[in-house]
């Protein structure tokens, strides 16, 4: 949004953002959060306070609609007109697609469940389950989790719906996250997922029965309500159906970044970033305000992840096309990073934001 947010101060285009919050959560250090790492201060941030929204008319209202053959967009009651619009809502859970989750189980989606799960862990638990499933954004954030977990006193299983930890970003990732479980003592249940959570555990889609006291259970994404009004333009999951640069195969004028676009898996925070910037410049090119060609996604993906005081992983993946094979991979485990992760997030965000 960089791009597009120096073209509005310049007055080349006006800019109308819509969100339905008022501050931004960085959604990686959510764990951290629920961990009692992080301070909810320290993940969240004015919206007023970044560049693209001081140089914006921001309305904070939630988009109920959008209209992609009249190029309006329905918030809060109000039809905003666009020329190009980028639809950058991520996605939600959906909780009830799991049998028990809201009434047994927690999850670390937000600040308010990350808090949730902070005063249950102060309770005490002395078996808990971590489920992941790989097409909710920050899957690695789940298994960061679940690797802190372990590193105290409770038994640690970890469930994932990939074939095996990290196995989207790389085969080095997958083996450094494996060797890392089992030297913290995880044990793992690749290619499965929870089926229902119950008072005293979970049960697994291939009817396997994991006893728990605590149950951390990543749903997967629900359908976004937007999605029906772009017919053809969505993927059956509601997700916005996007060519290389991120434009709409179907509409005019509208791009899709983050977790909004069906893009293939993983959609890491480091790629959504990624995306918005490419979104930013490409949807200058389609208004006519900035020259050159619609430019392709080409993501690197880096994963720094923090297993405790001496365990963590560090990852880079340079693809050379977002759908191409990768020029580079490299993989570290239990690189001593635990000690600098939060650290880190909080000198990230205090450079970035």
């Amino acid at each position: 949004m960089d791009a597009v947010a120096g073209a509005a101060a310049r007055g080349q285009c006006p800019l109308p953002l819509i969100s339905d919050l008022d501050r931004f959560v960085y959604r990686p250090g959510l764990p951290g959060l629920a961990l009692g790492r992080l301070r909810t201060a320290e993940i969240t941030r004015d919206l007023k306070r970044f560049r693209a929204v001081r140089a914006a008319r921001l309305h904070v209202a939630p988009v109920t609609g959008i209209d992609p053959e009249r190029h309006t967009v329905t918030a809060g009651g109000r039809h905003i007109p666009y020329d190009v619009l980028i639809v950058a809502t991520g996605v939600v859970p959906d909780r009830s697609a799991v049998p028990g989750l809201q009434q047994y189980g927690h999850g670390v989606w937000d600040i308010p469940e990350a808090l949730a799960l902070r005063e249950r862990l102060a309770q005490g638990a002395r078996r808990v389950v971590v489920a992941a499933d790989h097409t909710s954004p920050c899957v690695f954030g789940t298994y960061e989790l679940a690797m802190m977990l372990a590193r105290g006193a409770p038994r640690v299983t970890l469930v994932t719906t990939e074939y095996g930890p990290g196995g989207l970003i790389g085969p080095h990732a997958r083996r450094a996250l494996e060797t890392l479980a089992a030297r913290l003592g995880v044990e793992v249940h690749p290619g499965r997922r929870v089926a229902e959570v119950g008072r005293r555990g979970v049960l697994l889609d291939d009817g396997t029965a994991v006893d728990a006291d605590l149950a951390v259970v990543s749903p997967p994404p629900a359908v976004p309500a937007l999605a029906a009004g772009l017919g053809q333009g969505a993927a059956r999951t509601g997700l916005v159906l996007t060519r290389a640069s991120l434009a709409s195969v179907r509409w005019s004028g509208l791009f899709a970044a983050g977790a909004a676009a069906a893009a293939p898996p993983p959609v890491t925070a480091h790629v959504a970033e990624q995306m918005g910037l490419l979104a930013g410049r490409n949807a200058l090119v389609a208004a006519g305000i900035r020259r050159g060609e619609l430019q392709d996604l080409e993501p690197s993906i880096a994963s720094l992840l923090h297993f405790g005081r001496w365990y963590g992983l560090l990852h880079y993946l340079r693809p050379a096309g977002g759908y191409g094979p990768p020029r580079f991979r490299g993989g570290i485990g239990g690189w001593p990073l635990g000690a600098l992760k939060d650290l880190f997030r909080r000198a990230y965000l205090a450079v970035r934001f």
